[in-house]
C-alpha cells in the first residue's frame, strides 16, 4: 500500500507541474522484497456534474491479480 501511495503522490506532483502522469506498468525495484508485485498506472477522463476531470489510478498487481487499487482526482484536464 505504501508504494501505491508513493506513486499517487508522484503522479500528483507531475500533474501540478503541468504534466500528465505516465501510464503503464511500473517496475517495483524500490528495494522492497515484492518480486511478484508490479504496479500499473492509468489516467482516465471522467465527467462529474458536467465537469471533465482526470482520475489517476494506481494498481498493485500480484501474478496478474489486482490486490490493491487507489485513485485520486487530479482536476480538470489540461486541454
Amino acid at each position: 500500500m505504501q508504494d501505491s501511495l508513493s506513486y499517487i503522490e508522484a503522479g500528483k506532483a507531475v500533474y501540478d507541474s503541468g504534466g500528465i502522469p505516465t501510464t503503464g506498468t511500473i517496475s517495483s525495484s524500490n528495494g522492497h522484497n515484492l518480486s511478484n508485485i508490479t504496479f500499473k498506472q492509468s489516467v482516465t477522463e471522467e465527467v462529474v456534474n458536467g465537469v471533465s476531470i482526470l482520475r489517476f489510478i494506481v494498481q498493485a498487481v500480484d501474478n496478474g491479480v489486482i490486490v490493491y487499487e487507489i485513485s485520486t482526482f487530479l482536476g480538470s484536464s489540461h486541454h
